[in-house]
């Protein structure tokens, strides 16, 4: 049986905002299908139905799905920073083949020789935007070996990324030319963002494709679709919001 190796804590740390995310979406969407249950089960006055209809008609909100956008685009960013760091303290070795191997695009100042190569190194990924997934593809090639982007859709990546761009710069709002960003886009590019770290850091590990990757929606939905079924889950809700 293949040795298992426990997953880094940069990869630990992406899961748990990743599932947090979804869990948020997860909820304020439930808001629309609860309105509903309780406009169609129960017997309820006319001011009670009004409110109830503003919930169910409401459209989905920009801002929400758009900062909930910004948010996943920056834990993609996160943990690729995090994970080279993470290396980095593991194995010192990592310092020397990253100062071997990355073209340097400053003047080196006494300043730096002073603080020592782990905290040059350290300036450098500090100040990389790693957003920039072809020069972050570089720098993993160069700690780990191997180029990362083939573990993800480039376009798909690289879309949410100008995406996350426009949001930010626009005061959390999209250009006009630009699809607006709902539940489903958020939940999509989810997916192919965890997909993608998922499969890097299983290759860091194991040093082979993952071939098997966990179904958020499906295990997000999941809990919501029993909960769904059962009468009592829309009588407790009942009493709990409008008694």
């Amino acid at each position: 049986m293949p040795k298992t190796i426990p997953s880094s804590r940069s990869v630990a740390r992406f899961r748990e905002s990743r599932d947090n995310l979804m869990e948020a979406v997860f909820v304020i969407e439930q808001y629309k299908n609860l309105a509903k249950i309780a406009k169609n089960t129960v017997d309820i006055k006319k001011e009670t139905r009004e409110i109830l209809d503003v919930i169910i008609k409401a459209k989905d909100k920009e801002l929400t799905y758009n900062m909930f956008f910004v948010y996943l685009v920056t834990v993609l960013e996160v943990y690729l920073k995090d994970r080279i760091v993470e290396e980095m303290d593991k194995d010192p070795s990592v310092i020397e083949k990253f100062l071997k191997g990355y073209a340097i695009d400053r003047k080196i100042t006494p300043e730096d020789l002073l603080q020592g190569p782990r905290a040059f190194v350290l300036s450098i990924i500090d100040n990389t935007s790693f957003h920039n997934l072809k020069k972050v593809e570089a720098i993993y090639n160069i700690v780990f070996g191997f180029k990362i982007l083939r573990f993800g859709k480039y376009k798909i990546l690289n879309w949410a990324v100008q995406t996350r761009h426009s949001i930010v710069h626009r005061g959390a709002a999209l250009a006009k030319k630009e699809p607006s960003l709902n539940v489903n886009y958020v939940i999509w590019t989810c997916q192919e963002i965890s997909n993608f770290i998922e499969g890097v850091d299983f290759y860091i590990r194991y040093r082979r494709k993952r071939k098997r990757f966990p179904n958020l929606i499906l295990r997000h939905a999941k809990v919501w679709d029993v909960l769904m079924e059962w009468e009592e889950y829309k009588d407790a809700y009942w009493d709990l919001v409008f008694k």
